[in-house]
């Protein structure tokens, strides 16, 4: 859930920061999210 709270306040910036990945690769599902939403262009790595 942690990680869900965490993403969705993200959603707003469609930025990734290494902090923000330390904090959500903790959940896997959320973690193949994100590499899904990079890899189409959707985010980008700060």
């Amino acid at each position: 859930l942690k990680g869900v709270i965490h993403l969705a306040r993200l959603t707003e910036q469609h930025e990734l920061t290494i902090t923000d990945w330390q904090q959500l690769k903790q959940d896997p599902q959320i973690a193949d999210l994100l590499c899904q939403l990079i890899a189409e262009g959707g985010w980008f790595w700060l």
